[in-house]
């Protein structure tokens, strides 16, 4: 639902801020499909997210949300919060609620962490990441 909201925000089509109901949601959902085929992908939550990172990191969601610096939950929490980000670009004080009341600066430092990751090809980032985007890419279908 956030997903709709903001691409129909950045066409145009309502204003920044204004709360799409769901009802208007279902809507514009059924007016998208065309001869019983739907173009519409599922649209992804932070939940959803969360469960990926949760299965593939081998992490328990409280352990993510807590304050527990262990280089494994670490890890899991900066990959949600990357991915949070990517898959559904809400704000990041958005993201840093959900993921156990953290400031905006930490979401950021989470992205960065995980995109030096990347481009360093740090092993366990790089293992840990194709796996919750295999499992994200799946939600999707």
């Amino acid at each position: 639902m956030t997903q709709l909201q903001a691409t129909l925000t950045n066409m145009g089509y309502i204003p920044y801020g204004y709360e799409l109901p769901h009802q208007d949601a279902e809507l514009i959902i059924q007016a998208v499909k065309e001869d019983g085929k739907t173009r519409v992908k599922k649209i992804l939550t932070m939940a959803d997210i969360m469960e990926s990172v949760c299965e593939c990191s081998g992490q328990a969601e409280k352990l993510i949300k807590s304050k527990w610096r262990k280089k494994e939950v670490a890890l899991a929490r900066q990959m949600f919060c990357f991915f949070a980000r990517k898959e559904i670009h809400i704000s990041l004080k958005q993201i840093g609620l959900f993921c156990g009341d953290r400031d905006h600066s930490t979401v950021i430092h989470s992205v960065q962490t995980i995109n030096n990751g990347l481009t360093t090809k740090h092993l366990p980032t790089v293992h840990l990441y194709v796996k919750v985007l295999t499992s994200i890419d799946q939600l999707k279908k």
